[in-house]
């Protein structure tokens, strides 16, 4: 490579490219340490009472990130995570019809390393 600014990319399998700047002298190696991160995935969870999805159900998640996130109107959710092991649990009371209705769920699921979209089907447990 010529001597002066050059601009080297590296990248893995599931893993964000890195992009750094190095300066390079004549005839002599040059040194870029890369800081390559873990590809996060965008995950769909998808609440249903039977077969039936169910809106408005916010539904909280730990694991090596935390949130809550609600469904829509087609019962599903979405959340981009990284790679690793989640709980998803749902403890969510509405008044439908004049009647109380309770929706419980507690769930593991794990998203692999790659980035790959998924969807992850909640069940109501009661």
């Amino acid at each position: 490579l010529a001597a002066g600014f050059q601009t080297v990319t590296g990248g893995l399998a599931g893993y964000n490219n890195a992009t750094q700047q190095v300066t390079l002298a004549a005839n002599q190696a040059g040194v870029a340490d890369l800081v390559l991160t873990v590809k996060s995935s965008t995950v769909t969870l998808r609440f249903l009472d039977g077969s039936d999805p169910v809106a408005q159900v916010p539904m909280s998640l730990t694991g090596p990130a935390s949130r809550t996130v609600t469904t829509n109107a087609q019962g599903n959710a979405t959340a981009v995570l990284a790679p690793g092991t989640y709980h998803v649990k749902v403890d969510y009371n509405v008044t439908v019809d004049g009647t109380l209705v309770r929706y419980l769920a507690d769930q593991d699921f794990t998203v692999p390393s790659g980035g790959a979209a998924m969807t992850v089907v909640v069940n109501r447990s009661n």
